[in-house]
């Protein structure tokens, strides 16, 4: 983690969906309108692919799909997907609010 300013989001309690606080147009979405395990940056929509919130320590999609980090390896530049919950450490997240 190096802290940068591209690394900060926020949540809009509005469409329910994470955008990067340098750009609030866009949202973390599941590429291909859900069809895919890939996340990705989308023009903000309001859809079901967008909608995430934090339950305990999973960031978990209204379908029940969560952020997981692909292979379960903890190195740099590795993907970041959805899956479904197995509550592994490769599915743990914090949230620091700054």
């Amino acid at each position: 983690m190096n802290n940068g300013n591209d690394q900060l989001f926020v949540f809009d309690d509005k469409t329910k969906s994470i955008q990067p606080k340098q750009d609030r147009s866009i949202s973390v979405d599941i590429e291909d309108y859900g069809k895919d395990r890939t996340i990705m940056f989308r023009k903000t929509e309001n859809i079901w692919s967008q909608h995430f919130n934090m339950k305990g320590e999973q960031m978990v999609n209204e379908r029940g799909l969560v952020f997981d980090v692909a292979g379960g390896k903890d190195v740099n530049n590795q993907k970041v997907i959805v899956w479904k919950s197995h509550k592994s450490l490769n599915q743990k997240w914090v949230v620091d609010y700054v």
